[in-house]
């Protein structure tokens, strides 16, 4: 079978000194004596050298060589010769120019990584082209290309940070400078002109109208120098995160950058919405400065896109009616993807949706700025957030038949990540309202989780936890609905009286409180008791079979122990009060003693704790105690638990001690600067 055309692009002939000739005979042994020898360069590296060869000579056409010195003369003559240089250089321009970088961007769109390394060494040479308006969209092209791999994109950041001026810029005013020729596709406004004049002439008709869309269509069909440079630069941000230099650079462009992303956030803004969405979340990890930038220029223009992009209503200002573009986005989106109902023109551009990308940057914002929690509470997210968690609803967010990272799962995926972060800054700010809705989306989320669970805990014990059929983000997402069901149990004001229906003996009314028989729809979101026993088949699955490594102590198996320890425990201590309710005292916790206890002995740090705590509370409760007593609970408290509480105490004392007493805080400092050896 001959080989692909782009391998034997790619690969060197020539040379001698094989591999058979290197080894010595009757050996294993290499002779590196023999080594072999490449003659011939690749047609890549012909391709890489005609383009260093055009950046060199365009440079020189420029004007950005090295000046002479005052104290030496040209020759007489030598200007027609230079002309004659200059020629030449132009023609060979435009013929070598459009053709080398078409040749790189074949091969780095490719779709194989190491294609798109071996094209990597042309950055610096592709590049300063961008100067160039003829080649300016090819370049950008292939610079977007090369930005999506992880070496190349590397190699781009390495290059910015050494050579800022005017690379770095001209991608940026690409972003920041809104006119037509950095906004339209290229040539699109000839296209339409043209397409208008046609209808005209046609004196209008249906054929007609339909033949303009087409022509319309077709001219948005490539992506603006605008969108382009978004793209790269949000895609450099991630590799450059870990380089100073990059950082150092890109810090004087903020003031203008970042203003001109939150400029496009914008309902409606199908071809920059997202991707200055997508820019914004990796400009995030460039400091402090960037994040503080982001914080103030690009919360609200975040969470108001959001907002339309899910079809939520905006009564900010006193309405009560959605004003969202969601259900024309919906249409135009159903007409690109194809079918009976396709719109003409054949398909839309830019269609793919931008909540993903949205969900995302507000996702790195809560984790690089903690404190812009309570201005995103103050615009509503939460309200925004919950109802996309249910996967039906975050499908009519994204194309149709979209997957991966734009995909309704992945749109649930972040919706959940962003409430969960939200709930744990805030634990009181859910509605009434949204809190049904996110208990009944707990509750439908933990119906397969015992099989789940069943199945990773067995791979984590054979040691095969990256065996195939292991749900590993499953299981992260499974922890992380149990997270928050244990945030509304224990930190929520009035969460578990609601669900378990307790009755306030005296309620206080206002006197224009209305009069009448109870609402019979009144009762709790979900069955308390189904909730119960799902749960306790998920503990009683995720029980460790062996000791728990190190290196797994705070894997998603872990922690959905723990938070299941710290759940338990909570209702475990309602249970025990004087005035529990009746559906709070029905439910049986006896079968969570063996497991707990078993993963009390096998875990360790702070789910180690958690644990701890609840088989405490079980052993304080009357019910339970007998339990926990038989089985060797007692003892392993005392060996594991209570000198972990008894060291917490003491560190908690020697604190007060040092913040309340002088000499206390002498000999603290004593007895550190001795532990330094300063004294």
């Amino acid at each position: 079978v001959p080989p692909p055309r782009r391998a034997v692009g790619t690969s060197r002939g020539g040379g001698g000194g094989g591999a058979a000739a290197a080894r010595k005979e009757d050996t294993r042994k290499v002779d590196l004596k023999h080594v072999e020898e490449v003659l011939e360069p690749s047609r890549l590296d012909e391709a890489i050298k005609d383009v260093e060869r055009c950046c060199v000579l365009f440079k020189k056409l420029q004007g950005n060589v090295v000046p002479l010195r005052a104290d030496v003369k040209q020759l007489d003559g030598l200007d027609a010769q230079q002309k004659q240089e200059d020629k030449e250089a132009r023609a060979f321009l435009r013929a070598a120019a459009p053709r080398a970088v078409a040749v790189l961007h074949v091969l780095a769109g490719s779709g194989s990584d190491h294609h798109c390394a071996l094209t990597a060494p042309a950055v610096r040479h592709v590049w300063p082209l961008l100067a160039c308006d003829e080649w300016r969209h090819p370049v950008l092209e292939l610079l977007l290309e090369w930005s999506q791999r992880t070496i190349s994109a590397k190699a781009m950041a390495e290059f910015a940070a050494r050579h800022p001026e005017p690379h770095l810029r001209l991608l940026i005013d690409a972003v920041t400078t809104e006119s037509k020729e950095n906004m339209l596709p290229p040539g699109f406004e000839d296209r339409a002109k043209q397409a208008s004049e046609r209808f005209g002439a046609d004196a209008g008709g249906a054929e007609a109208l339909d033949s303009l869309f087409d022509e319309m269509v077709v001219g948005l069909s490539k992506s603006s120098p605008a969108e382009l440079a978004v793209s790269i630069l949000g895609n450099m941000c991630l590799p450059g995160q870990s380089i100073p230099a990059f950082r150092d650079v890109m810090a004087p462009f903020r003031v203008a950058l970042v203003p001109a992303l939150a400029r496009q956030l914008k309902p409606m803004n199908w071809r920059l919405c997202g991707r200055s969405a997508g820019a914004v979340c990796n400009l995030l990890r460039l400091g402090d400065a960037f994040a503080t930038a982001v914080e103030e220029e690009c919360t609200k223009p975040l969470v108001t896109a959001l907002r339309d992009e899910v079809g939520e209503a905006d009564t900010s200002d006193g309405g009560s009616q959605p004003r969202s573009a969601t259900p024309l986005m919906q249409a135009l989106r159903a007409a690109s993807g194809g079918g009976d109902a396709q719109m003409p023109g054949a398909k839309i551009p830019g269609m793919d949706g931008s909540a993903a990308k949205l969900l995302a940057a507000l996702v790195n914002l809560l984790t690089v700025r903690p404190g812009s929690a309570q201005q995103l509470l103050d615009l509503g997210l939460l309200d925004v957030a919950v109802p996309v968690m249910d996967v039906e609803k975050a499908s009519a967010c994204v194309a149709p038949g979209a997957s991966g990272e734009d995909g309704a799962e992945e749109v649930a995926a972040r919706a959940a990540l962003l409430v969960g972060r939200l709930l744990a800054r805030a634990p009181a700010a859910l509605s009434t309202r949204r809190e049904d809705q996110l208990l009944r989306h707990i509750e439908g989320s933990l119906s397969g989780g015992r099989a789940l669970v069943r199945a990773a805990t067995a791979a984590a014990a054979a040691g095969g936890g990256d065996a195939e059929g292991i749900d590993k983000q499953g299981v992260e997402r499974l922890e992380l609905k149990v997270r928050m069901l244990a945030i509304l149990v224990t930190k929520t004001p009035g969460a578990l009286d609601r669900l378990t229906q307790r009755a306030p003996r005296v309620e206080e009314l206002p006197d224009d409180a209305a009069v009448g028989q109870l609402d019979p729809e009144g009762g709790p979101a979900i069955c308390f008791d189904r909730l119960v026993s799902r749960l306790v088949e998920i503990a009683t699955a995720a029980r460790p079979r062996e000791h728990v490594a190190p290196d797994a102590a705070s894997g998603p198996l872990s922690r959905l122990r723990g938070n299941l320890a710290l759940l338990f425990g909570a209702l475990c201590e309602a249970q025990a009060a004087d005035n529990a309710p009746p559906a709070l005292r029905g439910i049986d916790l006896a079968p969570l003693a063996e497991p707990f206890i078993d993963a009390l002995r096998k875990e360790s740090g702070g789910v180690q704790n958690n644990i701890g705590i609840f088989i405490t509370k079980l052993a304080q409760n009357p019910r339970y105690k007998q339990k926990v007593r038989d089985l060797n609970g007692l003892e392993s408290l005392h060996q594991i638990q209570l000198p972990r509480v008894e060291a917490q105490k003491a560190e908690a004392t020697r604190k007060h001690r040092v913040e309340t007493d002088s000499a206390a805080r002498q000999a603290e400092v004593r007895r550190a600067r001795s532990f330094r050896g300063l004294d």
